[in-house]
């Protein structure tokens, strides 16, 4: 078994951004007919939404792509309940982060690709994300949804609740 020798902040120092890409984009809504006749006040609305991220299993020396994902749910009703019912509106923005890396002599382990994916894909994926969900909760007639700013420092973390919608 050999040891990774390569550090995270190494391989921040040795990657260029290439390409930042939004790949894949869902968004979905109930018509009105089929939530009660009359769509529902932002003060009646919860919105749910994950960020998760994808790191590949095995890379080279020289290049990775990571993938970035936001979904998010527009639910009635305050906190969620153990059987909820399904969202009013939904939708799914993914990102593809793509990197070279110059410089290395080995390939980056899978611990450090996570590490990376978390720490520095996601800083770079952010402002396509915020702008895509932002245009499409507008899109489909809801009260815009704007991620929060992220800082390096105390961002969003991939697995948790990033945002609410804003309250009018």
């Amino acid at each position: 078994m050999t040891t990774q020798s390569i550090t995270l902040p190494h391989l921040v120092g040795a990657s260029s951004l290439v390409a930042v890409d939004v790949v894949r984009v869902h968004s979905e809504r109930e018509h009105a007919d089929q939530i009660g006749g009359e769509l529902v006040t932002p003060a009646d609305m919860r919105v749910d939404v994950r960020l998760d991220t994808a790191h590949p299993k095995q890379s080279s020396s020289t290049a990775a792509s990571f993938v970035c994902v936001v979904n998010c749910g527009w639910h009635t009703g305050g906190a969620p309940t153990a059987t909820p019912p399904p969202p009013l509106a939904g939708l799914s923005v993914t990102v593809r982060v793509a990197y070279a890396f110059g410089g290395l002599t080995e390939a980056p382990d899978e611990a450090l690709l996570a590490a990376f994916s978390t720490q520095v894909a996601v800083h770079h994926a952010w402002p396509f994300l915020r702008e895509r969900v932002r245009t499409l909760s507008v899109e489909l007639g809801l009260p815009p949804l704007v991620l929060p700013l992220r800082h390096l420092s105390n961002g969003p973390q991939p697995g948790g609740l990033v945002a609410q919608a804003q309250k009018p």
